[in-house]
């Protein structure tokens, strides 16, 4: 009976590596490189269809940009309720933004119910002044 032969199990080893690393490339680098962008936001949102009529809208969007806007844009057409959830948000100006347009709709008459996973986030005594605002 003969030994292992090293060399044949490296080069095996070698083409599953080589294999791999094509496969990352095509599928993790130049499909996202190459893929649509939107123009326009409120292009893609669109209306169910459903034999009753409903206001609902939907926003699919890839871009964090293109989500922010849309959020903002859905907030500020809002006539009666805005039901949101959010898993984190971060201290930054889009955060205030959307904070701010949510107030505002508060001061329209729109009642706002707003879900956060603070104690994941484990947000801070620094962010109670801005959820008080919502009460």
């Amino acid at each position: 009976m003969k030994g292992i032969n090293f060399k044949i199990i490296f080069s095996i080893i070698c083409k599953v590596i080589l294999v791999y690393l094509v496969y990352v490339i095509l599928t993790g680098v130049i499909l996202f490189f190459f893929r649509p962008k939107s123009n326009d936001i409120n292009k893609e949102l669109i209306q169910f269809e459903s034999k009753e009529f409903s206001n609902d809208k939907v926003a699919l969007v890839e871009e964090g940009y293109d989500g922010y806007l849309a959020r903002v844009d859905l907030i500020k057409n809002a006539n009666e309720s805005i039901d949101m959830a959010y898993y984190k948000i971060g201290n930054d100006y889009t955060t205030d933004v959307v904070l701010g347009s949510l107030i505002n709709a508060t001061n329209r008459g729109v009642k706002v119910r707003f879900v956060l996973d603070r104690m994941f986030m484990g947000i801070g005594s620094d962010f109670n002044e801005t959820l008080y605002a919502f009460e």
